[in-house]
Formats: structure tokens, sequence, C-alpha cells
């Protein structure tokens, strides 16, 4: 599946939920990281596939994607907290923890 940073960015609500950014924030963060990148890319030797995630805009909203969903999903699961979003119960959530006897 393909979610090009050119179609996401037309719905805010969207993008910030996938992100956890705005948009506004997220072009700032470009304009940061654009000038890193692209020395990367000089120096990069061109063995290999060609990505398919064309832009530089394409490649982050990859990467802000995958932090958001390991987060939110993984991480508690790991440690052992209860994300809020994976349990619908409310009682669940609030007696989580407590033994009865």
């Amino acid at each position: 599946m393909h979610l090009p940073y050119t179609r996401i960015s037309k719905y805010p609500y969207n993008f910030r939920t996938i992100t956890g950014l705005s948009i506004k924030t997220f072009d700032k963060l470009i304009i940061k990281v654009r000038p890193i990148f692209q020395e990367l890319e000089s120096s990069k030797l061109r063995h290999g596939q060609m990505s398919h995630l064309p832009t530089l805009e394409d490649k982050l909203l990859c990467i802000l994607m995958y932090y958001r969903t390991y987060i939110r999903c993984l991480v508690p699961n790991n440690y052992g907290y209860i994300s809020k979003d994976v349990i619908s119960d409310k009682n669940q959530v609030k007696n989580y923890g407590t033994t009865t006897t």
C-alpha cells in the first residue's frame, strides 16, 4: 500500500492521527532534514534497487507512521501496559492490575 504525502496532506486530521504531527510541523521538519538527506544521498553509491518511496516527504511519512504504530501498539504490550486504544472496555482499564481475593 502506498500512501503518498501529496494525498494524505490534503486531510489534516488524518495526517495528524497517522503521524502525530500537524502538516505545518511536518513541513518544518522536512526543511531541517532535507540538507542532511541530500548530503547522505550524494555520497551514496547507486547499486541495488531504487527506493519505492520517491520523495523525502514520503520517506519521512513512512518513518513517522512506523514509529507512531510501534509506540502506540508494540511498546505498551512488551512492558505490560495496556493501551486504552486497544481495550475498549473502560472497566478492564480501570480494574487492570487489581487483584480480587
